[in-house]
């Protein structure tokens, strides 16, 4: 595995050499970025694809927050933010400082030991220390993944198995926005008799109907039923919810499409609401139904549900429509939208849940626009 070294240079060359060997005695490939030769691309850029082709990131954090680029960001909380949502890393801060930290430096370190999940977080107080560390790290997260590991394609294979079926001969009652969520690595989170149990059901009802992210209507007749391993509660002009055995969700939220006079539209924030709430009430559900978070990993898929020929717009540009507006052309059977690579850490969920709505919805978008 390749293991990115993401640190300040000047002045931490003993530390950096500290972790080298560390990761080396693993049989780890170390990536440093003082040891990329002349390029045509600029040094951040190729920096911050040596962080996308490593599987690993080691994180040494000191007093200094470092030279800030473009972005406003040094380049080492750059490499965190590249990194944080698609492979593992391991922070390690020198604690006592040498010196005052820098306010910047203050909130980078608070920001990662905020992000709860994929990173591994220790305090250093010199270089030979820190080579203990990143050896024990490295080792310990080892054996962890081998009995945890998560296959990205068996997830999205799940999660697209979950969305509701869709062919021309299936009626649908208007349009709806499903999302569906496999985690991992793949275990059983709900026992049989918990999940044929009335007690379940009437608790996910409860959060569906009235709970703070509720999305089913009151007034509307809610039935349950189990099907194999999958506990459906639906409505039959409305909204649904399912969960099955291995922890999966899925949230299927109706829209009303926006119109006048005989035109319609999908309306693109209603959508991304869709999105938005679908992903919440299933990061929800899966607090309630895996409290201690055995699924470490997820992967959503998207589905648009009924689609036909009204034309994906925002919600200003209809009202301003004046005259007639292009329908929509092209297949009513949507594929499902995921992205890419599938797989995420179940804390993107709430810790990066605007940056996984905006590329769902980019993709969906896309998918239903295939002539833009």
């Amino acid at each position: 595995m390749k293991v990115f070294v993401s640190s300040l240079i000047t002045g931490h060359e003993d530390l950096r050499a500290a972790a080298i060997p560390a990761i080396r005695a693993l049989r780890h490939e170390v990536i440093l970025a003082e040891d990329f030769p002349a390029m045509a691309t600029s040094p951040r850029v190729a920096c911050l694809d040596s962080v996308r082709a490593a599987g690993a990131v080691v994180l040494i954090l000191t007093e200094r927050y470092g030279a800030k680029q473009a972005s406003g960001l040094s380049a080492t909380h750059e490499e965190f933010r590249t990194s944080k949502d698609t492979r593992p890393i391991f922070a390690f801060v020198r604690e006592p400082t040498l010196g005052p930290r820098e306010p910047d430096q203050e909130a980078f370190i608070r920001e990662v030991q905020e992000w709860v999940e994929g990173r591994i977080t220790k305090r250093f107080t010199e270089a030979d220390d820190l080579r203990e560390l990143v050896t024990g790290a490295l080792h310990s997260w080892e054996l962890n993944r081998a009995e945890t590991a998560a296959d990205p394609a068996e997830l999205l294979s799940r999660a697209t198995a979950l969305l509701p079926r869709q062919d021309r001969q299936y009626h649908y009652y208007g349009i709806s926005v499903a999302t569906a969520i496999a985690g991992g690595p793949r275990k059983s989170v709900l026992r049989p008799s918990e999940l044929e149990a009335a007690a379940l059901s009437d608790r996910l009802q409860q959060m569906a109907l009235f709970g703070p992210l509720k999305f089913l209507t009151p007034t509307q007749a809610t039935t349950s039923r189990l099907d194999g391993s999958v506990l459906s509660i639906s409505q039959e002009r409305g909204g649904s919810l399912a969960v099955d055995e291995l922890g999966g969700v899925r949230v299927t939220i109706h829209l009303e499409p926006e119109g006048r006079g005989g035109m319609q539209a999908l309306i693109e924030e209603d959508v991304v609401g869709a999105i938005q709430k679908g992903l919440r009430f299933g990061s929800a559900v899966l607090d309630e139904i895996d409290p201690t978070q055995a699924l470490r990993h997820i992967v959503p898929v998207i589905s648009l549900i009924g689609a036909s020929y009204q034309p994906w717009m925002r919600r200003e540009e209809f009202r301003r429509l004046s005259g007639g507006m292009s329908m929509r052309g092209g297949s009513d059977v949507l594929p499902p939208i995921h992205l890419t690579p599938p797989e995420r850490l179940r804390a993107a969920l709430t810790q990066d849940l605007a940056v996984l709505v905006e590329d769902l919805t980019t993709l969906l978008k896309r998918a239903y626009q295939p002539s833009r």
